[in-house]
């Protein structure tokens, strides 16, 4: 067994998820605000910030159960499972992180919750 499969081990076994919600794929703010800002964290743990007041448009489709979010600055396409619940809380502003996981662990995920297995940003600058 790696290191790092020890400590993620140890994490489940205590309890104590990771910084990065654990199993969750969308971490929700807790309070109302006037500016709100959604990280994005991909696989390989690169981050990008966006401020919600920049967010044009929106697209859900149901059919591939993808979500693309339009910025001023970048467009965001996001894939997974359970996007619909996904889709009416962005409407809101209220996810502060949507975190990719790994295909392969959908099975363990609890049916009705949101996985994000793929995320795409594509800069428009």
């Amino acid at each position: 067994m790696n290191h790092l499969y020890n400590l993620k081990y140890d994490q489940m076994r205590n309890n104590a998820p990771d910084s990065d919600g654990g199993s969750d794929s969308v971490i929700n703010h807790t309070a109302p605000s006037a500016d709100r800002k959604l990280c994005l964290i991909n696989l390989d743990r690169s981050r990008l910030s966006l401020n919600y007041n920049f967010m044009v448009w929106s697209e859900f489709d149901t059919d591939q159960n993808t979500i693309v979010l339009g910025f001023t600055s970048h467009s965001v396409t996001l894939v997974g499972l359970g996007m619909d619940k996904l889709y009416e809380a962005l409407e809101q502003h209220m996810p502060q992180r949507i975190i990719c996981k790994d295909a392969r662990y959908n099975s363990l995920v609890e049916s009705g919750k949101t996985v994000i297995n793929k995320i795409e940003i594509i800069s428009k600058t």
